[in-house]
């Protein structure tokens, strides 16, 4: 990426980028295109209510790392805040593989959260792929997650949860940061899992059954990347805030910052991690 200057620092960085209310591509065209691998992604969904936290989560993720792609499952033709081309939103209101009859429809979780199960069929060009809740907040340089390479006999990287682990009597992981092993998941393992949500209800919906079945094959991650009350302590400074369980917006400082951050102040904080080189013309 060659980035061009266009009179002061602040005008340059933004015209750097072309900005777009993000049309949504169609989940059906979606899977039948060709695509190359970018370096550094992250996926992550939401329905019509989140989509203003959804707006500021992802620009914390662009000021405070290297991503290259951000890709955003969405239920609508157009997400309705502007968003740089690195944004990727993907229309997946007409997937199959939960239908109505899905039994964890009825429960406090929706397909939304469901699809994240199949991520391994909607990015056939990855071997892995971090996903984060909505309700998630880069609030220093995470760039160093991307790096992070998930164990070929795991199926998942996350954060532990002790008391759901004593509760259920396993090992038991924190969904709302996670990177998905799609390579391992392609060994039917991610099938089973959406089999398994179609036929019972679960609390928790896919991180419950990710968590059961996935059991021995999990890596752990340190709990700096995903800092909520539910987590082991964090070894040093939290990269990631979670508001999981909490959603009192207004008492969460970092996500109105960023919800209100102007996007030339998200694209200068990117362009200090990314070390692109600048052509002056």
């Amino acid at each position: 990426m060659m980035l061009h200057r266009h009179g002061n620092e602040n005008e340059e960085i933004v015209k750097d980028y072309v900005f777009q209310k993000a049309k949504a591509t169609a989940l059906s065209d979606w899977l039948e295109q060709e695509r190359k691998p970018e370096r550094h992604v992250l996926v992550t969904s939401g329905t019509g209510n989140t989509y203003r936290y959804m707006a500021g989560s992802i620009k914390s993720y662009i000021a405070n790392s290297d991503v290259d792609r951000i890709f955003v499952l969405i239920e609508d033709d157009e997400f309705r805040y502007e968003m740089p081309e690195m944004v990727s939103f993907i229309n997946v209101r007409e997937q199959q593989w939960f239908p109505k009859s899905n039994p964890n429809k009825s429960c406090k979780f929706t397909y939304m959260a469901m699809i994240r199960s199949a991520l391994c069929h909607i990015f056939p060009e990855y071997d892995q792929i971090l996903c984060v809740d909505y309700d998630t907040v880069a609030i220093r340089d995470m760039s160093e997650l991307f790096d992070i390479t998930v164990s070929d006999d795991c199926y998942f990287a996350a954060c532990h949860e002790p008391l759901m682990s004593r509760s259920q009597g396993i090992y038991y992981t924190n969904a709302g940061v996670m990177i998905h092993n799609l390579k391992k998941l392609r060994d039917g393992m991610a099938d089973l899992v959406i089999e398994e949500l179609n036929s019972c209800i679960y609390f928790f919906g896919e991180q419950d059954v990710m968590n059961h079945f996935c059991q021995g094959h999990i890596q752990d991650l340190d709990s700096i990347w995903n800092g909520c009350d539910f987590v082991d302590k964090p070894s040093g400074e939290v990269r990631i805030e979670h508001y999981a369980g909490q959603k009192q917006w207004e008492m969460r400082h970092n996500m109105w910052k960023y919800i209100g951050m102007p996007w030339h102040e998200v694209l200068a904080e990117h362009e200090k991690h990314t070390g692109y080189e600048r052509e002056t013309v």
